[in-house]
């Protein structure tokens, strides 16, 4: 029974791998405190900087900070 639902999870953890992967998109999870938790691709000009474990406050004008938190 546990070598099935490891199976299994290991089955689904390989299908989203494959969908953020292949998404045209740019797909990211922010912590509630704003860092920058996982991203599926990186931009051509983040690749030295990659920008997990940042704020994503620093990708954006300060300007814009407010707008960003929905407040």
């Amino acid at each position: 029974m546990l070598r099935a639902t490891v199976e299994r999870l290991e089955s689904e953890q390989t299908w989203s791998r494959t969908i953020l992967e292949t998404v045209p998109a740019v797909v990211l999870r922010v912590s509630l405190g704003g860092t920058i938790e996982f991203i599926n691709r990186v931009l051509p000009e983040y690749e030295l900087q990659h920008p997990v474990g940042r704020s994503i406050y620093a990708f954006a004008p300060a300007d814009q900070h407010e707008v960003m938190r929905g407040r």
